[in-house]
């Protein structure tokens, strides 16, 4: 893993010998997938986010609407990002962390790997989510309210494709 500038934005490039991935330092958006053996660049749309999380928030009183929340990760008071050896290549990790899910201070961490074994164009992705979701709401009738998980879209690999021709 290295750090390079790619169409102008700095990145972090995860490579071997058969793809490179680059995703933006500081947003932790990904740039692009690319083959370096027939050069092909397969992200038409770079700066999108990893992953969309969506909870929803539901109350135990019956005159409520239960609401849902999303959160994809450009919400993060904090990212950063670590590099580690696995078994047979390299681990990045992409931290964002203090994500806010309401306007009363709850927040989760999320944590997406990606792992590259050398020789190899597979890369495996794993999610990790952390934080406290459940907390007692006004002291006046002593509601209870949950966020549960409701959806994880992951990996949001939006905008593939290629421009070659038929593709």
């Amino acid at each position: 893993v290295e750090q390079k500038t790619y169409q102008q934005q700095k990145s972090l490039c995860l490579k071997n010998s058969q793809v490179e991935l680059y995703i933006n330092s500081s947003s932790l958006a990904l740039l692009d997938i690319y083959d370096p053996i027939n050069k092909i660049s397969y992200v038409t749309e770079p700066g999108n986010p990893l992953f969309c999380i969506t909870f929803i928030k539901s109350t135990k009183e019956i005159y409520e609407t239960d609401r849902f929340i999303s959160i994809n990760g450009d919400q993060a008071k904090e990212k950063k990002f670590s590099i580690s050896n696995s078994p047979n290549g390299k681990l990045l990790s992409l931290h964002y962390n203090k994500c806010p899910i309401d306007l009363i201070g709850n927040t989760i961490n999320v944590t997406v790997e990606m792992e590259l074994k050398d020789g190899s164009s597979l890369i495996h992705w794993s999610l990790k989510i952390n934080g406290s979701l459940l907390f007692t709401g006004p002291s006046v009738n002593k509601v209870i309210t949950e966020y549960q998980l409701h959806e994880v879209a992951f990996p949001t690999l939006a905008g593939l494709g290629s421009n070659l021709p038929a593709s």
